[in-house]
């Protein structure tokens, strides 16, 4: 369930609370959307065009840690960091930032996507200091059953620039039994993984680039 690998398990209970469970679990639900992300790069990487020399680094990698240490390294961050970072291997340059959620819906079964403004506002912060182009990417994650446990398997995968989530913004709003506000965007804003590639063998990221240079995106607008 937790490790996302096939084993011979011996079955075990641990009692946890509704927060705990939920943070238990996220660690094969990001792991196993990790692994889907870098997958699918290396498949793209042998497709003819700039995406061949693009290493995909991980720059956010989820660590097991107790909720003291937690608490701890969020206290002492200075810095917020993308999940992924694409870099130039002939270079060494930055060329782009990828942030990624994950949900158990695929995009299209979706009202709207939801982002945390706690998040928004962490996007802003590493699009600022890093001044590269940066997008938002829906992976799908569901459970695969395979008595007596189950295990986390990602199925697809959406993006979005940010550039585009001011214009798909719709709404600030609490959801149901949480505190923190969120905000959503139209779904129809998020498109397929084979357009990313174009995007980069087209010249696309150049222009994101270039509007960076202008201004910094708006993720969303509070009423």
């Amino acid at each position: 369930m937790h490790c996302g690998k096939k084993k011979t398990v011996r079955q075990r209970f641990w009692y946890l609370c509704e927060i705990c469970e939920r943070i238990v679990r996220s660690y094969s639900i990001e792991k196993a959307a990790s692994e889907f992300m870098t997958s699918w790069w290396a498949r793209a990487r042998l497709i003819e065009g700039i995406v061949r020399r693009i290493r995909l680094d991980v720059t956010d990698a989820v660590k097991l840690m107790s909720f003291e240490a937690h608490k701890t390294w969020k206290a002492e961050r200075t810095q917020v960091n993308p999940d992924f970072i694409g870099v130039d291997e002939d270079t060494g340059k930055n060329l782009f930032a990828i942030e990624m959620k994950t949900g158990r819906r695929s995009i299209n079964k979706m009202s709207a996507f939801q982002l945390d403004v706690s998040d928004c506002d962490d996007i802003i912060s590493f699009v600022r200091r890093l001044q590269i182009p940066s997008y938002l990417f829906h992976v799908w994650v569901v459970d695969e059953f395979t008595p007596p446990t189950t295990r986390k398997i990602a199925l697809d995968a959406w993006w979005l620039s940010i550039f585009d989530m001011k214009k798909c913004f719709q709404q600030i709003r609490t959801r149901a039994r949480e505190r923190r506000p969120a905000a959503y965007y139209r779904r129809t804003c998020f498109t397929t993984l084979d357009k990313f590639v174009n995007q980069l063998n087209t010249g696309g990221i150049e222009n994101d680039a270039k509007m960076l240079t202008k201004r910094m995106p708006i993720l969303y607008v509070l009423e």
